[in-house]
């Protein structure tokens, strides 16, 4: 009978307890004037260029080999073009360049793992710039790149 009372009393004041514990929200305002920024805004492009590295041995090429175990090869669903970029990433940190400069991949799987061998020409960004015109007629010549013709405002 004791333990009845106690529990009793036990359960009444966390009953208690629970009854005076307050919920508050906290909700922060502010009367700053919203502006919509769906106006369209212009960067000028940028140009860099690409300064291949040169190893310690006075090479520039490299040739990277990448072994991924099974669990690497399942991550990556065993597709081929995720094991060539991951390649590629190990090798631009390894050399500390940007890109790699026509890299070409040679892609081995077998039991689960893969082995990806990179070659290629380790690259850094060097000089960038905003575009000038002269930059403009290089990229007609090399990529098709036609400039949008000039708008007259004076109409």
């Amino acid at each position: 009978m004791k333990k009845a009372v106690v529990t009793l009393c036990l359960i009444a004041a966390s009953m208690i307890t629970v009854g005076c514990y307050e919920v508050s929200t906290i909700v922060r305002d502010t009367q700053v004037k919203m502006v919509d920024m769906n106006a369209p805004s212009y960067v000028k492009p940028l140009v860099a260029e690409l300064l291949v590295k040169k190893g310690i041995d006075g090479e520039s090429s490299i040739r990277d080999e990448w072994k991924f175990n099974e669990d690497d090869v399942l991550s990556m669903n065993g597709e081929v073009e995720k094991l060539k970029n991951r390649a590629a990433f190990l090798s631009t940190q390894k050399h500390l360049c940007d890109v790699i400069v026509s890299p070409m991949f040679d892609v081995y799987i077998a039991d689960g793992k893969a082995t990806v061998v990179v070659n290629g020409y380790p690259a850094v960004y060097v000089n960038f710039r905003t575009m000038e015109d002269s930059d403009t007629t290089w990229l007609q010549v090399t990529s098709g790149y036609r400039p949008a013709p000039a708008i007259n405002s004076n109409k």
